[in-house]
């Protein structure tokens, strides 16, 4: 028995090892399931409300978690939302069903995303 680990060749030369291809993506990227988006388009009432709730979406996404903070200067750099702007889009969503707003004592406001109901099985 040999103590050489390459003494049968490079195992990074196996077929195997090689890089694939990448598969192809739908035409149908959109930035969220799109179960999700079709829970809530009808839900909301104005394309800002729409882009908020995507961007709150996207904003969970990379943070990993339900709960997030929705920073004033990111909407209105991102957005174009006033700062009053940002708070009616989040309560007509809360009103929608579509997050929770958590009082965070003065500071950034939190928000959760609600569930939405599962896609229908084909």
């Amino acid at each position: 028995m040999s103590d050489d680990l390459f003494a049968d060749g490079d195992p990074l030369e196996d077929p195997h090892w090689r890089k694939t291809p990448k598969a192809k993506r739908s035409g149908r990227l959109i930035g969220c399931p799109v179960p999700w988006f079709a829970w809530v388009f009808p839900l909301v009432k104005s394309k800002e409300q729409l882009a908020l709730a995507l961007y709150l979406y996207r904003r969970c996404c990379i943070c990993n978690c339900d709960t997030v903070t929705v920073p004033s200067n990111e909407i209105t750099e991102l957005l174009d939302f006033s700062r009053w702007g940002k708070y009616r889009a989040l309560l007509a969503l809360e009103q929608a069903g579509i997050l929770r707003r958590k009082e965070n004592g003065g500071r950034t406001t939190k928000i959760r995303l609600c569930s939405w109901p599962d896609p229908p099985a084909r």
